[in-house]
């Protein structure tokens, strides 16, 4: 059960259109390398109630098919607080575009309470982790990352 919820959620956020569940206020692409592991998106303010990060990774360059992980965490623009953890996700295969459904709830309850805000701007931040230095000069290339709020149903 838990599965097919998961496949349903999923295909509601693929489709749903900019009018419904989707709250990307401000667009913004990231990239990452191996010279570049760590990139910001702006995701705006955070929603009431119970809310999914949607992580969209548009375009994979693996040559070499490493293992490939992003950590995702939540800050605030202004970065006045430590990022807090939301997941880690992994591309399958590796060398494959892929997008992820994180539920956000407990990140933005904290980041909340941190910065003493009802709804701060926030900010996700990817981190790609390596599988050692297999990645150095392997061409490896994540780019056109996307990230939006959705309301969790």
């Amino acid at each position: 059960m838990r599965c097919a919820s998961a496949v349903l959620l999923f295909a509601v956020a693929v489709t749903g259109t900019a009018g419904d569940d989707r709250f990307l206020v401000e667009p913004d692409t990231a990239r990452l390398t191996a010279t570049e592991p760590i990139a910001e998106l702006r995701l705006g303010p955070i929603p009431d109630g119970p809310v999914i990060i949607l992580v969209e990774i548009g375009v994979v360059r693996n040559p070499k098919r490493l293992p490939v992980s992003v950590g995702i965490a939540l800050t605030n623009s202004a970065r006045e607080v430590d990022p807090i953890p939301v997941s880690t996700v992994s591309l399958f295969p590796s060398d494959q575009p892929g997008s992820f459904i994180l539920r956000a709830t407990q990140a933005t309850q904290a980041l909340k309470r941190d910065l003493g805000q009802p709804n701060p701007k926030a900010v996700v931040r990817l981190t790609l982790i390596s599988a050692g230095q297999a990645m150095q000069g392997g061409g490896l290339l994540l780019d056109e990352i996307r990230a939006s709020w959705m309301k969790e149903p």
